[in-house]
This record gives C-alpha cells, structure tokens and sequence, in this order.
C-alpha cells in the first residue's frame, strides 16, 4: 500500500498538485476534481461491466455528483464541514472494496496496477484542462496496455503447477514458524506439511544444498527446473542411517 501511495504521490507532484498538509487535513481542497474523477471512473466501471447497455443510461454517477456539486453550492455548505475521519475512512474503503474485486474477479490488480501507472507517468508535460484542471494527455501519449498485462497473466497462471517435491523455487515468504529459515533466493522441496507449508533445503546458485527448513511457499509463483539429481537429499540421509 505504500508503494501505491507514494505512486500516486509522485503523479501527483508531476502534474503540479500541491501536498496536502497532514498536520491540518483539508478535504475541501479540489473537491470538485476529486470526486468527479471518482465518479468518472467508476462510471467506466459500470459501462465495462455491461458494455451493451444503451447509451441514455450510463454516465449516471457523473449526473449524480454535478447535482451534489450544485446542491452543495446552493445551500452554501460551509468550508469546514466535511466530517474527516468518515471522509478518511470512505476513501480506504473504497481502496478497500475495489481490492476486493480484483480478487474475486481474478484480476492481477498489481500488474495492472503498475502498467496504469507507467501510463499515468508518461502524461509529463501534457495540458490540463482548462475547467476541471485534470492531467490531459500530451500529444503520442498511449493508453495502458491492460490488455496485454491480462493475457501475460493469465498465460502465467495456466503454466502454474501444483509444487512437487524436487522442485526448485525462489521467491519464498519465509513466515515466523518454528523453524525460521534465513533469506535465500533459492530452495529446494522435499516434503510437504500441508497446502501452503513445505520442508526446503537452502539451495545456493552453485547447487550446494544446505540446510533444512521449513518455511510457506504460498507466495513463491516461481517454480524452476526440478533438481537435476536421481535422489533428493533426505533419501542421501536414510541411507547413512
């Protein structure tokens, strides 16, 4: 999350958006622009979900928040009235929820994530509007390639296998089990606790096994080639038994 934030941040300060002071948060700043960026995109959500539907009933978020925009102007809502923690607590839970469906929808939302943002990067030193002050797009500017972050994804996904024992994989969150294991690049499966929990061997470049661990290889996607050897180091070990 703080990546993302720090992200955002930096467009932020590409496009000439002052920081927000968070000794005295003032959610009355831009209020316009942000909430109908909001409204915009989650309008582009709607119409992406049912892209079929006819015309005269889409873009309703949009028409919604210019009527709050003009309500708010009307009844002259004072400049301190937004609530901040309900403001602070909406806005992560619309972070929140929209995690969420990337998950249930099974969307790589950080790959995608990161090409938006890649997108968003490259809009430097293009116009802004002269109404709304939203970052326009300069001139050969070109849109994300969600696209082909999809299929990548997805063609990552279906070479996925279930992990076997001799496999080689790298990238593993060592959790704080009982057996703490140190950082290691490399490891080498022998023998499965359960669906996310395996007994590893350190594994070096050089192929030097070393010691046995036990560690959670739930977040190690990457499986290698399997181990280039007829028995695996625990049958070594039974035999000098």
């Amino acid at each position: 999350m703080k990546r993302c934030l720090e992200q955002v941040a930096a467009f932020n300060r590409m496009v000439g958006t002052p920081k927000g002071d968070v000794a005295k948060p003032d959610a009355t700043v831009d209020v316009a622009l942000r909430v109908k960026l909001i409204a915009e995109e989650f309008d582009e959500l709607l119409n992406a979900l049912a892209p079929n539907l006819p015309n005269f009933i889409q873009n309703n978020v949009r028409d919604a928040v210019d009527r709050w925009l003009h309500d708010r102007k009307v009844w002259e809502v004072e400049a301190d009235d937004p609530n901040l923690p309900e403001v602070a607590d909406a806005l992560a839970d619309l972070a929140f929820v929209t995690i969420g469906a990337n998950d249930v929808w099974g969307l790589p939302g950080d790959a995608v994530w990161e090409e938006v943002c890649r997108a968003n990067m490259a809009k430097a030193g293009g116009p802004k509007h002269p109404v709304t002050g939203k970052a326009l797009k300069p001139p050969g500017w070109t849109p994300p390639d969600v696209e082909g972050v999809l299929k990548r994804e997805a063609d990552m996904a279906s070479r996925r296998r279930p992990h076997r024992r001799g496999d080689q994989v790298t990238r593993i969150w060592v959790a704080p089990l009982h057996h703490q294991a140190p950082d290691s690049d490399r490891w080498l499966l022998d023998e499965q606790i359960n669906e996310v929990q395996w007994w590893c061997y350190e594994l070096s470049r050089g192929g030097v096994i070393g010691k046995r661990h036990r560690v959670d290889v739930s977040c190690a996607p990457e499986i290698l080639e399997p181990w280039p050897r007829d028995i695996m180091p625990s049958e070594i070990e039974e035999r000098r038994r």
